[in-house]
């Protein structure tokens, strides 16, 4: 199927959606409503919503790594800082969620195939944050340590920032938690 005006609208409204109010916090008719169409209109472009949740996840995975390749050149402190960038500008946006997390917050009542394809995004995000993290090893901007078992730690506090930036309705949380997380990285140095 041709993408269209209307599929590439439906992505980036369904992810709105989905970063505020969870999958299971809206429906094709949401988003039809906040589309101006009618609601079988989005049958033309996803046959479920289970479809369109899926297409949600490529659509954030395609966007990652065109970001990963945009900073590519960046030292890994840095790298690492972006990675923190990110979930601030979620949190600055209406403190949405990033949409790993909000999907993840249904996670009990989501089709197979999309905890699947969840599972790749988080797995692909983690493996990218480890090997930023070896390099750093490598560079001694980070202390020794075991760069997978880093990733996911520092992962956890990224995906764990907007949510707690969302409950203290402050935004500087964020910038907070990745400044631990460097100190983390660091081993604690300053």
């Amino acid at each position: 199927m041709p993408k269209t005006d209307t599929f590439e609208r439906a992505l980036v409204e369904g992810r709105h959606l989905l970063q505020r109010y969870g999958f299971n916090g809206f429906s094709f008719k949401h988003l039809a409503e906040a589309l101006g169409i009618r609601t079988p209109s989005l049958y033309d472009h996803f046959a479920s919503k289970e479809e369109l949740g899926n297409r949600l996840i490529d659509s954030y995975r395609e966007m990652l790594s065109k970001w990963h390749v945009k900073i590519e050149t960046l030292e890994p402190p840095e790298k690492v800082r972006e990675f923190f960038v990110i979930f601030g500008k979620f949190s600055r946006d209406g403190f949405k969620l990033c949409p790993a997390s909000a999907l993840t917050a249904d996670w009990q009542t989501l089709p197979k195939s999309m905890r699947k394809n969840i599972q790749r995004l988080v797995s692909d995000q983690e493996a990218w944050l480890a090997g930023v993290i070896e390099e750093g090893i490598r560079r001694g901007d980070f202390a020794a340590g075991e760069s997978a078992r880093l990733a996911t730690v520092v992962y956890a506090m990224g995906i764990g920032a907007p949510f707690l930036a969302r409950v203290h309705g402050e935004v500087a949380v964020v910038e907070q938690i990745q400044n631990e997380a460097l100190r983390f990285l660091r081993g604690s140095k300053t």
